[in-house]
C-alpha cells in the first residue's frame, strides 16, 4: 500500500497477511494512519503517519474472526462461539442430549443420541427396571420370575453417541436415561422407555443353511423344553392310578397275612383242607378194609 505524506513524499508499506500486519483508518476525511502489527490478540502501534489523497486497501488483510460470526476475535466476547451463547451457570442451563433413540432384542437393548455441540463433557447412562414376568409354563422345571419395579441406576459413562446394554433379561420392561455434564453440573436428561421380547423357542441365530446334525439336535431340545411338561403331566395321569392300586394291594395283603407275635410280621403259608378220611389215615395208621359181606337173596330165604 502506498501513502503520500504532506510533503509529498511517498511511502510503500508491504503487508504480509502471515504476519498479520493491519492498517486502520481512524476516521474518514482525518489524515491520520496508524500502523498495526498483530501480537497475541492485541494490536501495537508501529508508526503513525500523516497523509493526504486517497489510498488502495485492496491489500489490507482482515482482522481473524475464528467462529465466522462477523465480529473480529479482538472485539467478540466468545471467539469460538457463532451464537456467543454465554458458558451454563447451573445444571438448568446444561444442554440435553437430541434424538435419543432406543432398540432392543431378546439378548441386548442399543441406545443412540446426539451430543450438544458446546459446553459439554460427558453423557451418563442410568437404568431402571419397570418389572415383568416371564411366559406362564406348566413346566415345573421352568418356575415364573416377578421383578419389582426399581429406581435409575448408572451403568455408564461416555462422551461418544451410542451404548449397548447386553445384562438385561427376557420380558422385562427397562426405562433408560441420558444425561450431560458440564464442568461437575448434570442436567436432566432425556428418557426412553423399551420392552425386552421374548426370545424364539428354537434359537437360529447360529445356524447356517443347510442344517446340520447339532443344529437339529439344538432344534429338537428346544422343542423337548417345549412340550415337557405336557408331556410330564400325561404320563402322570396314565400311571399314577396303577401305581397307587399296586400299592394299596400290596398293603392289604401284607395285613391279612400277619400275626401278632415278637413285634415281626410272620406270614403264614395257606393250609390245604383235612378230609375225613385223611384224618382216619393219620389216627389208625392206614385205613381197615371192612370184608364184604355175602348177599341174602330173598328166594333163599323163601325155599328154605
Amino acid at each position: 500500500m502506498t501513502v503520500v505524506f504532506e510533503n509529498s513524499i511517498e511511502k510503500t508499506f508491504q503487508f504480509d497477511n502471515k504476519d498479520g500486519y493491519y492498517f486502520d483508518l481512524q476516521e474518514t476525511g482525518v489524515t491520520r494512519v496508524e500502523f498495526y502489527i498483530l501480537e497475541n490478540n492485541s494490536y501495537r502501534v508501529v508508526e503513525e503517519v500523516e497523509f493526504f489523497g486517497t489510498y488502495d486497501d485492496s491489500q489490507m488483510p482482515e482482522e481473524p474472526d475464528s467462529d465466522g460470526d462477523g465480529i473480529p476475535d479482538s472485539e467478540d466476547e466468545y471467539p469460538d462461539d457463532p451464537t456467543n451463547t454465554p458458558p451454563p451457570e447451573t445444571s438448568e442451563d446444561l444442554q440435553e442430549v437430541k434424538n435419543l433413540e432406543v432398540s432392543s432384542t431378546d439378548e441386548r437393548v442399543d441406545l443412540s443420541w446426539k451430543n450438544p455441540g458446546k459446553y459439554f463433557d460427558k453423557a451418563v447412562i442410568y437404568r431402571r427396571n419397570l418389572g415383568g414376568t416371564t411366559a406362564f409354563n406348566i413346566n415345573p422345571f421352568s418356575p415364573m420370575k416377578v421383578h419389582a419395579a426399581e429406581e435409575y441406576k448408572p451403568i455408564f459413562e461416555t462422551n461418544g453417541t451410542e451404548f449397548s446394554d447386553l445384562s438385561i433379561e427376557p420380558e422385562n420392561e427397562y426405562q433408560y436415561k441420558v444425561t450431560t455434564m458440564y464442568g461437575g453440573m448434570e442436567s436432566n436428561g432425556v428418557t426412553v422407555q423399551t420392552k425386552v421380547p421374548k426370545p424364539p423357542l428354537v434359537d437360529t441365530s447360529d445356524m447356517e443353511m443347510p442344517f446340520g446334525v447339532g443344529d437339529l439336535i439344538k432344534s429338537g431340545n428346544g422343542l423337548l423344553a417345549l412340550i415337557g411338561g405336557f408331556v410330564l403331566l400325561a404320563l402322570s395321569f396314565i400311571f399314577v392310578p396303577k401305581v397307587i392300586a399296586a400299592i394299596r394291594g400290596a398293603n392289604t395283603e401284607n395285613a391279612s397275612n400277619s400275626v401278632p407275635g415278637d413285634g415281626r410280621a410272620e406270614r403264614i403259608g395257606k393250609q390245604p383242607k383235612v378230609t375225613d378220611r385223611q384224618m382216619n389215615l393219620a389216627v389208625n395208621g392206614r385205613q381197615t378194609r371192612e370184608g364184604r359181606q355175602p348177599r341174602i337173596r330173598d328166594r333163599q330165604i323163601k325155599g328154605g
